[in-house]
């Protein structure tokens, strides 16, 4: 598994944002997936154990050969062999889960879903590194939507593998959070309505807009990129639904525009990947644009 650089970590911890806003009379404990024989986290908390309050410090990673549970109180290390792997999702290692207060990593992409679901499962708080399309996952957006996740304080920028190679990630990855404090944004500055450029979908009553910089200040629904959670605030907008939701669109949603069964033929003939819950734009029954997720918002008060 990729090691996030102490770098970040430590820009973190000067700004106050690690998990120690969490620590109350010392009763806490992290869990940080990953090996502490190569891990930069677990070397981070290692270091600052005292500074930070920690309680107890955990630790599991994957291993097929031999995996351990390792854990540090600040005097002692112990390490307990593990009867599995290490998978975080094996009956053992949801039992450890079960005993931290925050847990914080770089789970694998592609096991995303399924692990910040057992943190959601189980009401933990953590800090968790994740591709930023890992939004549109139903239960994680759901929780952005009602404000009780939100992005970080920064962005990550590199990692170090495990043979010691610094890579750049190129903006794609996120820190997942819900501890506070969330970090203050500002108000997204808004433009006049221009109805050439926000276009309005053939299938929902909102209007497009493609770049967080081309919001209109308009009382009307905005479709708006994943991207907009960088610059979003509670207290400007409020996040409404997103497209390809089904569920959203067939009980939540008032401002979908439903088409015939005749529509959708003629649509899926043009494009096998349309949908009608996904946002486009249509001339008749001709499709001329089909686009990417949308975050339906509307400016607070409206």
């Amino acid at each position: 598994m990729s090691k996030l650089t102490v770098e970040i970590l430590k820009n973190l911890a000067k700004q106050g944002k690690v998990p120690s806003v969490v620590i109350e009379d010392n009763e806490f404990n992290s869990s940080i997936c990953d090996s502490p024989d190569h891990s930069n986290f677990w070397k981070y908390f290692y270091d600052n154990f005292q500074p930070l309050g920690l309680k107890r410090l955990i630790s599991t990673y994957l291993d097929n050969t031999q995996s351990f549970k390792t854990e540090y109180d600040g005097e002692s290390m112990i390490k307990t062999p593990l009867i599995g792997n290490g998978d975080f999702s094996s009956d053992e290692c949801v039992e450890i889960l079960k005993e931290c207060d925050v847990v914080v990593t770089n789970p694998p992409f592609s096991l995303w879903r399924q692990f910040i679901h057992l943190l959601i499962l189980y009401n933990k708080k953590f800090l968790a590194i994740g591709n930023k399309t890992a939004v549109i996952y139903r239960e994680l957006f759901y929780k952005v939507k009602e404000n009780k996740v939100w992005f970080g304080y920064t962005i990550p920028k590199e990692f170090i593998t495990s043979d010691g190679i610094t890579k750049k990630v190129s903006g794609i990855c996120r820190w997942f959070t819900n501890i506070e404090p969330r970090p203050t944004i500002e108000d997204v500055k808004l433009i006049e309505f221009d109805q050439s450029k926000h276009r309005r979908y053939s299938n929902y009553m909102a209007v497009n807009v493609d770049d967080i910089k081309q919001i209109p200040d308009t009382n009307e629904i905005i479709g708006v990129p994943i991207t907009f959670l960088d610059k979003y605030n509670p207290e400007q907008f409020e996040i409404l639904g997103m497209s390809g939701d089904r569920e959203f669109v067939d009980s939540d949603c008032d401002f979908f525009i439903p088409v015939t069964k005749e529509q959708k033929n003629i649509f899926k003939e043009q494009n096998k990947d349309w949908r009608d819950t996904h946002p486009y734009f249509s001339d008749g029954d001709k499709l001329t644009k089909l686009l990417y997720v949308r975050l339906f918002i509307r400016k607070k008060g409206t």
